[in-house]
This record gives C-alpha cells, structure tokens and sequence, in this order.
C-alpha cells in the first residue's frame, strides 16, 4: 500500500509505501516455513534537477530511505538523465548492503509515432 503525493514546489514528489503487512503466510523452501513476511517501510523523495520530464534534456535525482524489521535501514539514491528524450542513463548507490552497492542502467525510447512503440530498459 503506498501513496505519491505531488508536492506543487517544482516537480518535487514525496512516495511513501508500506509492504508485507498482514497475516501469516507459509514460505515455501526445502521445507515448509510459517512466519511472519519481513514487513517494511520506504519514504523516497524526487525532482527534476535539470531541465523538466519530457525535454530533450533532464535530469532527476531520487533518494528512498527503507526501513525493515529483518534488516538495517538501507538509503538508496540515484539519477535518471535523459538525452534529446531518446536515451536514458541511470545510476545509483545503495547504503547498507552486503554485496552490492553501486548500480547502472541504461534504456531507449523510439521517437513518437501513431502506432504504440514499446520502450527498451536494461539495468545493472
């Protein structure tokens, strides 16, 4: 369950979500497992730092603080920039993570046309 909440300021957006809340569920492994779903909390923040969603050049920084019961809390943040609104590139970093930490992606959009195009992502 979460909400997006447009802030008015600019193109400033404020998310919030809340996952995993409910009864018990049984996990399937090797074994069957009852507990509880790790339930967790994110607030996550973002705007347009350049330019604005659509023109031929923009950037968006993000930042998403996680909050979990089964793990420590964990920051994300990262940015989009769209080049003449055809090409994507994204990066990020992520706080608090036994492996991974950096984080790199990429995705292309067809120009406009009647028909509907579908877009290309890819992420690392």
């Amino acid at each position: 369950m979460g909400t997006l909440y447009h802030t008015g300021f600019r193109s400033l957006r404020i998310a919030m979500s809340l996952r995993n809340f409910g009864k018990d569920r049984v996990l399937l492994t090797d074994e069957a497992i009852r507990g509880k779903m790790p339930v967790s909390f994110s607030l996550a923040t973002a705007a347009e730092v350049i330019g604005k969603r659509g023109d031929d050049v923009s950037l968006t920084g993000a930042i998403e603080a996680l909050y979990s019961v089964s793990v420590e809390r964990r920051v994300h943040v990262g940015g989009e920039l769209w080049l003449r609104n055809i090409i994507a590139l994204r990066g990020g970093y992520k706080w608090n993570y036994d492996v991974q930490d950096f984080t790199a992606g990429g995705g292309g959009r067809l120009p406009p046309s009647k028909k509907k195009r579908p877009d290309l992502l890819k992420g690392f």
